[in-house]
């Protein structure tokens, strides 16, 4: 027997949280909260000012796009008896997927602790520490070969005996690991 499917998904590349990408005058900073009784409720949220803005700002890239997966599967089953093997291919492919470039305020990589180059922006934003960037330019692939084993005794008893060999790789980080000089 002879199984196979494919599949289309889209999905937008920015949809992590509600506050992502919102830049000043849109979001509202907490901080510092004392340790303080929940009945006394939280500090009122000060708006950020949008002529002095401190923080982080994000940015998109103007030719960003929606990420997509192809997803596709065919697997041969083979009956002999009271014995069934299987074997299968698992693919799947993601194009378009979102980077966020952690800080591009910050300067060229430097053998010093600190940068040795003034830090891009920082005239035109001096209160600013950060400056994230979202592009749609990373890519994935998962490969897989899944072989089973199914043996049917009496009564229902079944014995079953899998395997799968995969690889998978992708050129998207999954945590951002540039840190600020300062605070290291």
């Amino acid at each position: 027997m002879l199984h196979g499917g494919y599949g289309l998904t889209f999905f937008p590349g920015n949809m992590t949280s509600a506050a992502y990408l919102n830049n000043p005058p849109f979001i509202y900073s907490y901080g510092p909260v004392s340790f303080v009784p929940l009945s006394a409720g939280l500090p009122v949220p000060v708006p950020s000012d949008p002529n002095n803005p401190n923080g982080m700002l994000n940015g998109e890239a103007r030719d960003f796009r929606s990420g997509y997966l192809h997803q596709f599967n065919l697997n041969v089953q083979k009956a002999i008896g009271a014995n069934v093997f299987s074997a299968a291919y698992v693919g799947e492919l993601g194009r378009h997927l979102a980077q966020m470039l952690p800080n591009i305020a910050l300067a060229p990589p430097s053998p010093l602790p600190y940068p040795s180059t003034p830090i891009p922006y920082l005239s035109l934003v001096p209160n600013v520490s950060a400056v994230g960037w979202l592009e749609s330019n990373g890519t994935s692939g998962y490969h897989s070969m899944q072989l089973s084993l199914q043996r049917r005794y009496s009564k229902g008893l079944t014995f079953n005996a899998n395997y799968t060999w995969a690889h998978g790789i992708d050129d998207v980080p999954l945590t951002a690991i540039t840190m600020h000089p300062e605070s290291t």
